[in-house]
């Protein structure tokens, strides 16, 4: 039985010079990352071991550059011309896809858009005249030795595993753009509430911070410095729900750079308000090895905790409610913290 033809070539056969040729590039950008970076680095989108971009590419060296093989400067520029477009095109295509850039000559002369650029253009010519001259004539002649039905045996094997592999990747690259949308939208949530906490919270801040220094001087007792300071949280958060709300999207962010910046500052604050609001503390109310500065982490441990798990359960958070538990807490610890004679 013949075998159905493309531009004077066998299909099944054109379809085992894109699987070895798959083959060969993935080897290549494997071997060469793998150097460069000191450690194995599988390349490709595939799960297998296969660049289709090469297979695809000798396909079109094959089947449309070599009627050009009396004419060098013709088939130079043509290889030159069409190996750029084709990169461009699948780097394109990858990008936007998987969101993730496989190749960047952004810091190469003459590129564009990282995609592509003039050295690898050229180059690309060169390696059209050695794979077309050189190296496939002889993977031809190993090729035209297989049998026909072992083609067709190859073509129907290679073929169910790429159909699955493919299948796999398409799978995992629509969760990708899934989860890079559902970023996207968060990041944009998050902006829109900075946005809005900035605009309702206008010159609240000094307002709330000067009269809390007012209710503070004076005070020497930890656990009421606590309750006020509480009370002046509610207060303010109240008038400015958008600032609560937040908070919250910032502090439990799943984005890493976001709530660990987040941390990192209030880890600051709590040491710097400790020293500035609690120097004028009867610390003697204390019991022997109760370190007050633990306890203020603790307390604040608690009220992260407590708001994390709402949040969690998608129970709506009233602040009313997180001022009565945390003044329940704060008694809880009284007890433990204060000698007898000061409870």
């Amino acid at each position: 039985m013949d075998a159905p033809m493309l531009l004077g070539y066998p299909i099944p056969l054109l379809f085992l010079y894109f699987i070895f040729y798959s083959f060969c590039g993935w080897v290549w950008e494997t071997a060469y990352c793998s150097i460069k970076e000191r450690h194995y680095v599988p390349r490709g989108f595939l799960y297998g071991p296969l660049c289709p971009i090469y297979g695809v590419g000798f396909l079109l060296m094959i089947l449309f550059f070599a009627p050009f093989r009396d004419n060098l400067v013709v088939f130079y520029f043509v290889a030159v011309v069409v190996m750029t477009a084709w990169e461009y095109l699948v780097g394109w295509f990858l990008e936007t896809t998987t969101h993730i850039k496989y190749w960047d000559y952004s810091h190469v002369k003459l590129n564009i858009k990282g995609r592509v650029c003039l050295p690898v253009s050229l180059f690309w010519g060169v390696m059209s005249y050695v794979a077309v001259f050189w190296i496939h004539p002889p993977v031809a002649r190993l090729f035209a030795r297989i049998p026909m039905w072992l083609q067709y045996t190859l073509c129907g094997s290679f073929f169910t595993l790429l159909a699955v592999d493919t299948v796999t990747t398409v799978r995992k690259l629509a969760l990708v753009t899934r989860a890079m949308n559902k970023l996207q939208t968060a990041g944009d949530e998050l902006r829109l509430q900075m946005a809005l906490a900035k605009a309702d919270l206008g010159d609240n801040i000094e307002e709330v911070g000067e009269q809390l220094r007012q209710k503070l001087d004076g005070v020497t007792d930890f656990f009421e410095l606590m309750h006020i300071g509480a009370r002046a949280k509610l207060e303010l958060l109240t008038r400015c729900p958008y600032l609560l709300e937040f908070s919250i999207r910032a502090f439990y962010s799943r984005g890493e750079a976001v709530s660990d910046a987040v941390q990192a500052r209030l880890n600051g604050d709590l040491t710097g308000s400790f020293a500035q609001y609690f120097s004028n503390i009867d610390f003697s109310k204390f019991r022997p090895g109760v370190d007050p500065a633990q306890l203020l982490r603790m307390l604040t441990w608690m009220t992260e905790g407590y708001m994390n798990e709402k949040q969690r359960a998608g129970v709506p958070l009233r602040l009313e409610d997180i001022l009565a538990d945390y003044s329940g807490w704060e008694e809880m610890f009284r007890k433990i913290a204060y000698k007898e004679e000061y409870l």
